[in-house]
């Protein structure tokens, strides 16, 4: 009898664990707007591009909306470091950074939880330059700078979130919630791309 209750609990416990998995973690102030995984779907507010803005990467170097303007278009991944999610797809995205800069497409990543502006959180920038390095990425990693990206950062129910912006940092998708494997972005980046080679 007990036997069956310990493997129902653990049965239970390996389905919440999946689920997280796919869908991604929720934010530590998640509000009643949850955004539906996987569908784009945002039931919040809408932005069209994030702005002008300054901020810095977590080596403290000066990151601008100039950073998107050599490329066609730019995979936008909000994230934070305590999750699990989030830094399980690291590799995966670095990898796509890699594969895909000759066809013009950037991957920036923002995380979220090394704070804002002149508020840093140093333990969370230390733990963001060690998944940078483990996952031997050449992708900017960014402190969101005080106006949180035009307020774009600001609006994130669940992490990982991610969206795109073209050449002037225009937003150009819907958002995509929740982590991917490397073949599910690529086909993104591809449908994104060809989406936007085509306007």
């Amino acid at each position: 009898m007990k036997k069956n209750i310990l493997i129902k609990i653990l049965g239970l416990f390996m389905i919440i664990v999946l689920t997280m998995s796919v869908l991604g973690c929720g934010t530590k102030e998640q509000n009643s707007n949850q955004q539906i995984a996987g569908t784009g779907e945002n039931k919040e507010e809408t932005f069209e591009t994030v702005g002008t803005f300054t901020a810095q990467d977590i080596y403290g170097n000066e990151v601008t909306e100039a950073v998107f303007s050599d490329y066609d278009i730019t995979l936008v991944n909000m994230m934070a470091t305590w999750c699990g999610p989030c830094v399980n797809e690291m590799p995966d995205l670095a990898q796509l950074q890699k594969d895909m800069s000759d066809k013009k497409v950037n991957i920036v990543v923002v995380v979220l939880d090394t704070g804002a502006g002149e508020e840093i959180d140093e333990n969370a920038v230390a733990k963001a330059q060690e998944l940078a390095e483990i996952s031997d990425a050449e992708m900017t990693f960014m402190i969101p700078d005080s106006g949180y990206m035009n307020g774009r950062a600001a609006n994130v129910s669940a992490v990982p979130e991610s969206f795109f912006v073209d050449s002037n940092g225009n937003i150009v998708s819907e958002p995509y919630v929740g982590a991917k494997n490397y073949d599910k972005w690529m086909k993104i980046v591809e449908y994104e791309l060809g989406r936007l080679q085509a306007e």
